[in-house]
């Protein structure tokens, strides 16, 4: 028992860190989705939030093992568009943020296609906000618009389907992205000589997310081996001796010898 768990003792860490199952790739991921807003106006007001919509692209590095366990770390931007519609006019604001993220996640093979599988995952990350107002007066109306300063802890389960190939892999996921604490990102207020509506959100919202995989892969070897020669009895006959020995972890090593101090490539 005690010799059986030595063996696999050495042997799950080989089996774990070896590099023909380890895929490392650069994520390339937009998730295009609708705002949540809670909106409270004037009863006399013909302001309203309409359609909410934003854009969250981000870029990074990522590991999967096995095709079975993945994590990747991206950072990007956030773009929130908030929207705003009138008997006479409409209006919009846009509030752009920074991310960053962590992503794990977990593949589980379709029964009858190769490369599809179920992807299910949670991100985890910040949001990385700052202090701004934008007051304008347009036409017959008034806007002021109050952005808040933080760094909010961020969760966004995934779900959806995947196809892993050999150099470009691709994911459709549904997301929800929504902040941990209750505060709010922004706070847009419109008044006009009829009433005001007040608008404030989270920056919370539910999307499509479209990830794309580039999978990195080491430089070809250049394919100049070539057959080793005869050996001769003068050769075999002679006695060698090691003058220096070299140990290195590359798979292609360049050797330049030299004669008499000199490379003249008659050797």
């Amino acid at each position: 028992m005690r010799s059986l768990a030595i063996i696999l003792l050495f042997a799950l860490p080989s089996s774990l860190f070896s590099q023909s199952k380890w895929m490392k790739y650069i994520p390339t991921t937009f998730d295009v989705g609708f705002l949540q807003s809670i909106a409270k106006g004037d009863s006399s007001t013909s302001w309203t939030n309409t359609r909410s919509n934003n854009l969250h692209v981000r870029c990074g590095y990522g590991l999967l093992y096995n095709k079975r366990f993945g994590m990747q770390t991206e950072g990007g931007i956030l773009i929130n568009q908030y929207s705003f519609i009138s008997s006479y006019a409409a209006y919009s604001v846009a509030h752009i943020n920074l991310s960053a993220n962590v992503t794990p996640y977990i593949l589980i093979p379709f029964p009858k296609k190769p490369n599809g599988y179920f992807n299910i995952g949670c991100g985890t990350g910040f949001t990385f906000r700052k202090n701004e107002t934008l007051n304008k007066q347009v036409g017959g109306y008034k806007v002021n618009s109050v952005s808040y300063k933080g760094a909010p802890f961020t969760l966004a389960p995934e779900l959806g389907v995947s196809t892993i190939e050999k150099r470009l892999s691709f994911c459709l996921l549904l997301t929800y992205n929504f902040q941990v604490s209750s505060d709010y990102a922004i706070k847009t207020t419109i008044a006009d000589d009829k009433g005001m509506l007040e608008s404030k959100s989270q920056g919370n919202y539910v999307g499509l997310k479209f990830r794309f995989m580039l999978k990195l892969q080491k430089k070809e070897l250049p394919k100049n081996y070539k057959h080793q020669p005869e050996e001769h009895e003068e050769y075999i006959a002679r006695t060698n001796s090691v003058v220096r020995s070299f140990k290195t972890r590359k798979d292609y090593v360049i050797l330049e010898f030299y004669e008499n101090n000199k490379v003249d490539h008659d050797s």
